[in-house]
């Protein structure tokens, strides 16, 4: 170590002149040390590629070490002194034909792939062909290698000149190595060019790679068992006979081989027809993965991820191993959350009351993102398992009574979840959710113990209380709290009028005139209708019958991204659940080489340019609003001095008349004007919304036609299932035709189907609006007031 260190010590002034005369001296030991030093000066960043002429002489040679030096240095500035490297190409050409040091030999086929410059490409083809010819074996192994090297260079010569029918021959060859090595290298084509170049004809290639498995060093088997996993079976009989020859490479040591092995056998265990020996096959599975995940973290992760989309192919391959998933407490936080993850994957009649009380446990851990996804993970198994919901309440009954806060944000959705699914029962849940009114800030929360009011007010005591006090912080509250009270509200209405009127009242004055969400404004108007009009029906609507929830929601994944995923175990794309395509987007990373494209880096490089832009036009925005905000109280006084001359100067018509309010406030008669449209937010309507609102541009009487495909989407907005009526019946028509509209509860108020946004609705249709007003006034007289 001390003799080595001294190449990196500072040099003299004069130390480029003495290298030099060092590397033309005919002292083979002084040519050493002289090359020894250029490269320890090229190691530490200094520019030696002067001595690059004097470099190249010193390939003549017999000495292996010192070739090996200059080989080095050559690939290092080949590339910046690519006239100088042709220099090089007839000693690199003697080497290579060297037939007494096949060590020689693969060493100058190795530098010339090495070397990325087209000059040499067509000095290099003959050298490369001898070399996939050479009786040695690793001169043919570095050779194979070599073949991939040039097609990221010159891809049409690789195919012109038959290069990778010579790949094809050395999968046939006797030497594990060399097998191993081409199996590498037309995995790398065949990735690069998106076309399978594996050949195995009737199966001749196939039990020459199969033996090779067994011979081959560990980077040697990944390679050969990512080859057969490109493979179809012909039969069931070679699907066997691959699954027997790769089945001892589960009990390897080396989890990148394991996922390889996991790889084969998964896909050709669909070719198999005996059906004892494909669930034979499959069950043998479990155990190395399971030890694959009780290993180190990091391990556990890429396994556990794995584990999670294999399961969607395979769901009862762990059903015997739940306890394998059960978080320990001194797994890190990821690992934890994948486990819940695989605990609704694997959860069954035989072992939910298990997994629902571990996932008790779980919600009383310290890590809140812990506590929440087992909740959810607890309400996604309710929906997958029936026979889980017993249980799965009374833990929730508990987590209500003495659970910590954030745990009952997340049992309060799984409670409404659970009387979604089975409604009018668990009455005892409704009661200890409802005690706790007052606990609940999160969102979801919120929205779901109003949603839970709401179906259930008339089992509920002190229900339009409850709806009161949300009231008054409506304004404040996110959107879906603000649709979901909404709804509540009128189903609160329908079965107790007497105790909701002046609440439902304010509440849609206040979200039709108040609200700056269009969709909200446009519920509450539909909503005002319908009780002007009928009140009966829409009844019928908002209490309808529930559409059924989804069971199968832990299933994230469609059936052809799964088997995407399954061809791509071992890789990166496993442990993001991305495919290769995905990824280049993404991230910018090379399917052939696995490193950051130069076109993608360049569209990085400007996406990060622009991004940068857009913070500095941002920083200045905010600059100038910062300097608004100084200088605005001057401008307020400079206004009011202005319209107090104005006051002075004009007469009073002008100016909007004012008049004294019975509780003392100064209000326009601009106030008293019905209102006015909606600015650029304010979605369009239908025709099956004009219908309802009375915004027809040009009022018409009701025909009788059959009702508009948009009556599904008035029911997803009411909120019901039950069926009613043509809106064109409500308002007077002879429409009859129904429809049912599924009630989506919870999220958005139009389920997926947005009202299309028009900013161009006329004046006029407001004052039919104001006109039908007054017709439901005189239908209603209870809701007159709210006008």
């Amino acid at each position: 170590l001390i003799q080595m260190s001294s190449y990196f010590q500072s040099s003299k002034n004069s130390e480029i002149s003495e290298l030099q005369l060092d590397l033309n001296s005919m002292n083979l030991d002084v040519k050493k040390e002289a090359a020894k030093q250029v490269i320890a000066m090229m190691t530490i960043g200094k520019d030696v590629s002067a001595l690059f002429p004097h470099m190249v002489k010193c390939m003549e040679t017999n000495s292996i070490e010192l070739k090996k030096l200059v080989y080095l240095y050559i690939i290092n500035y080949a590339k910046s002194k690519a006239d100088l490297a042709i220099m090089a190409v007839n000693s690199f050409q003697k080497d290579a034909r060297e037939k007494s040091s096949p060590l020689l030999r693969a060493l100058a086929i190795r530098t010339m792939g090495c070397i990325r410059i087209e000059k040499i490409t067509n000095e290099f083809l003959e050298s490369l062909k001898n070399g996939l010819q050479d009786y040695d074996p690793y001169v043919k192994k570095t050779a194979a290698i070599a073949v991939s090297k040039l097609f990221t260079i010159n891809p049409k010569m690789v195919m012109e000149q038959d290069l990778i029918k010579l790949l094809q021959g050395l999968l046939q060859d006797g030497n594990a190595i060399v097998v191993a090595n081409a199996c590498a290298s037309l995995l790398e084509i065949s990735n690069a060019t998106g076309k399978n170049y594996f050949k195995f004809s009737k199966g001749q290639n196939l039990n020459k790679i199969l033996s090779a498995v067994n011979e081959s060093n560990e980077w040697g088997q990944i390679f050969i068992l990512e080859s057969i996993s490109t493979y179809d079976p012909a039969n069931s009989d070679q699907a066997e006979q691959i699954c027997e020859r790769v089945l001892p490479r589960l009990s390897h040591n080396n989890p990148a081989i394991l996922l390889s092995a996991v790889k084969v056998l998964i896909k050709n265990v669909d070719f198999i027809t005996d059906n004892t020996m494909r669930q034979g096959i499959i069950k043998k599975l479990a155990p190395p993965l399971i030890s694959m995940a009780s290993k180190e973290p990091e391990f556990q992760y890429v396994a556990l991820r794995n584990i999670s989309f294999i399961l969607q192919k395979q769901p009862t391959i762990f059903q015997n191993n739940i306890k394998s998933f059960f978080c320990k407490f001194n797994d890190p936080v990821y690992v934890k959350l994948e486990k819940v993850e695989i605990l609704v994957k694997v959860a069954c009649k035989s072992n939910c009351d298990t997994i629902i009380q571990e996932l008790k446990e779980y919600s009383q851990d310290i890590d809140m993102e812990l506590v929440s996804a087992s909740l959810k993970a607890m309400g996604q198994i309710i929906l997958k398992v029936e026979q889980s919901v017993r249980i799965a309440a009374q833990c929730i009954l508990d987590i209500i009574k003495f659970g910590q806060p954030m745990a009952l944000q997340e049992a309060v959705v799984v409670g409404k979840d659970i009387l979604r699914k089975f409604p009018n029962k668990y009455q005892t849940l409704i009661q200890e959710l409802v005690k706790r009114v007052d606990e609940y800030y999160e969102v979801e929360a919120k929205a779901s113990i109003i949603w839970i009011v709401g179906e259930y007010a008339e089992i509920i005591d002190k229900s339009d209380k409850i709806i009161a006090k949300f009231q008054e912080t409506f304004l404040e509250d996110p959107d879906q709290v603000k649709l979901q009270l909404l709804t509540a509200a009128v189903k609160l209405y329908v079965k107790q009028p007497e105790k909701s009127e002046e609440i439902i009242q304010t509440l849609l004055k206040t979200a039709t005139e108040e609200a700056d969400n269009p969709d909200l404004r446009d519920r509450a108007y539909i909503y005002w209708r319908m009780l002007s009009t009928n009140p009966a029906k829409t009844a019928d609507v908002v209490l309808g019958t529930k559409p059924n929830l989804a069971d199968d929601s832990y299933n994230t994944y469609s059936e052809e991204f799964i088997e995407e995923l399954l061809s791509q175990i071992s890789t990166i794309c496993s442990i993001h659940h991305k495919t290769p395509e995905e990824m280049v987007r993404q991230y910018g990373i090379s399917k052939s080489s696995g490193m950051i494209s130069r076109l993608s880096q360049v569209k990085l490089d400007a996406g990060s340019k622009a991004k940068q832009s857009v913070q500095e036009k941002q920083i200045t925005s905010i600059a100038e609003e910062s300097d608004e905000e100084e200088t605005k109280p001057r401008k307020k006084k400079e206004k009011k001095e202005k319209l107090g001359k104005l006051d002075d100067d004009s007469s009073s018509d002008e100016l909007p008349a004012k008049k004294k309010s019975k509780k003392g406030k100064i209000e326009t008669e601009l106030l008293a004007k019905p209102p006015k449209k909606a600015q650029a937010s304010q979605p369009a309507s239908s025709g099956l919304i004009d219908d309802l609102l009375g915004m027809d541009s040009n009022p018409t009487p009701a025909q009788t036609t059959a009702v508009p495909p948009q009556a599904d989407l008035l029911g997803d907005i009411l909120g019901g299932t039950a069926p009613v009526q043509a809106p064109t019946d409500l308002l007077g028509g002879v429409a009859t035709q129904q429809a049912v509209h599924p009630d989506f509860g919870m999220g958005d108020p139009f389920g997926d189907d947005q009202i299309p946004s028009n900013n161009e609705k006329a004046d006029g249709d407001w004052d039919a609006f104001e006109d039908d007003d007054k017709v439901a006034k005189n239908s209603n007289p209870a809701l007159a007031n709210a006008q």
